[in-house]
């Protein structure tokens, strides 16, 4: 590494800015290669992410210096590159909570269907008020009740506490 090109160090520490300020001509040479505009976004985008010290402006004005009119379209990529992720992560996180939300579902659906067998087995046709409640009932009423079921002599006895 060149003298005086390192982050930190003894003292305090240079900006990020200031940092890539001193690098404008090398992001210009980068640049200038063939998807040398890709490999700068790829840096910024990586140095974005470890360094919450480093700015929208501050990585504007060091494109700027270094790169001119493209800083503009490496700025415009970054960003498109951003919120696609940001998107992707949305989308997975919600697919995730989606999922999760379909399996409790699912499970509290096969609890109210069970005990709706269960019931009519033993206690024959149910009054439509029972079947209403059962519908709307939530995971732990409908445990409640399995519960009771299981001694249950009268359908009323499964749902004696009025919950």
């Amino acid at each position: 590494m060149l003298a005086g090109s390192r982050i930190g160090g003894p003292g305090a520490a240079p900006s990020v800015p200031a940092w890539l300020a001193r690098w404008a001509d090398l992001v210009a040479e980068v640049a200038a290669a063939p998807h040398g505009l890709d490999a700068v976004v790829v840096v910024l985008r990586y140095l974005s992410e470890v360094n919450e010290h480093l700015t929208r402006e501050g990585a504007l004005s060091v494109l700027q210096s270094g790169l001119g009119a493209q800083a503009d379209e490496v700025v415009m990529t970054l960003g498109q590159q951003l919120i696609e992720q940001g998107r992707r992560e949305g989308l997975e996180q919600g697919i995730e909570q989606g999922i999760e939300q379909g399996i409790e579902q699912g499970l509290v659906a096969g609890r109210r269907d069970l005990l709706l067998r269960q019931l009519r087995r033993r206690f024959g046709d149910l009054p439509e008020d029972v079947v209403t409640r059962l519908t709307g009932a939530s995971a732990e009423q409908l445990d409640r009740w399995g519960e009771r079921f299981a001694t249950a002599e009268r359908l009323d006895e499964v749902f004696s506490d009025g919950g």
